[in-house]
């Protein structure tokens, strides 16, 4: 009797241990991480247009010319003359990750060889107004749409340039607004409007011609892009730009107002080396809304640079 007992425990315990030992040895499969579900986040997009390095402080270089068609088609054989006509060297400091004060030294360059109208040119460069800016990005980023953000730089120009001076421009303030619709991670649509008003000594000045002419008044540029991206190096950048400008009136010479409306498209093609380097190189069709018959194309060349 007691060995049967002692049996029926030993065979008890057995059972037990065995229960046991299966129980931690038992592994539950993992979710491969890429296979869980992620919401949706606006962290999840990628701005191929942010420039700005990830420091505090950073400088960039921003430059954007090129060449009229007719330059290369005139059969001349002459060495044509690149004029880079917007271009700046950028010091910005982060305050916030959506707030940062920039400062900008602008100039103007031109190559030597023959320009568009004919005429020789040499290596040159020009100042252009040197300028300060507020940037504030994703603005309103809990109101808007997860694919949708907008940033807004107000501008305010230093009249550094000769045209500023001979006009007698107090100073220039350009309201930038930049709207960004994300149709996927890389790729986007981008809409801006930036009115630009002037503040002026007078409504006339002698240019260095010796023409009267009226004073800068009021610039209005609105544009559309569609960056669409083949590849994290490749985009294609089809757009438009609409740029109207307006002068004072002169009472003192009888000078009338002056506007000016143009429309340029574009398509290019930009080429990204991580987010230290960038260039498009670009066609553009450039034509006056007013003067109908009037018109320019050629060649553009744009380049982003991060330098720290």
């Amino acid at each position: 009797m007691k060995k049967s007992a002692l049996f029926v425990a030993l065979f008890i315990a057995h059972i037990c241990f065995a229960q046991t030992e299966a129980q931690t040895t038992i592994v539950i499969p993992k979710v491969p991480v890429a296979e869980l579900p992620i919401e949706p986040t606006k962290t999840t997009r990628v701005d191929s247009d942010e420039k700005y390095s990830d420091n505090n402080f950073g400088v960039s270089l921003f430059s954007l010319g090129g060449l009229d068609r007719s330059q290369i088609t005139n059969g001349n054989g002459d060495t044509p003359s690149m004029y880079f006509f917007e271009n700046y060297l950028s010091f910005s400091y982060k305050i916030k990750k959506d707030f940062r004060l920039e400062a900008r030294y602008s100039f103007n360059y031109s190559t030597a060889g023959t320009d568009k109208s004919g005429k020789d040119a040499t290596d040159k460069a020009d100042t252009r107004d040197a300028s300060l800016l507020m940037g504030f990005s994703r603005v309103f980023e809990d109101y808007l749409p997860e694919n949708v953000s907008y940033s807004f730089k107000p501008r305010l120009y230093l009249p550094t340039s000769e045209k500023s001076k001979a006009q007698g421009m107090i100073t220039s303030l350009r309201l930038e607004n930049v709207f960004k619709i994300y149709t996927n991670k890389y790729s986007f649509f981008r809409f801006g409007i930036a009115p630009h008003y002037f503040f002026q000594r007078s409504t006339a000045y002698v240019d260095d011609r010796g023409n009267v002419k009226t004073t800068d008044m009021f610039q209005l540029k609105t544009a559309g892009e569609y960056n669409w991206s083949l590849s994290k190096r490749f985009s294609i950048k089809p757009g438009f730009e609409f740029d109207d400008s307006w002068s004072n009136s002169s009472s003192a010479n009888n000078g009338k107002e002056y506007r000016n409306t143009l429309i340029d498209y574009r398509l290019g093609l930009e080429v990204k080396f991580g987010r230290p380097l960038s260039f498009t190189v670009g066609y553009s069709h450039r034509k006056d809304l007013l003067k109908t018959d009037e018109f320019t194309d050629g060649f553009t060349l744009m380049t982003n640079a991060t330098l720290y």
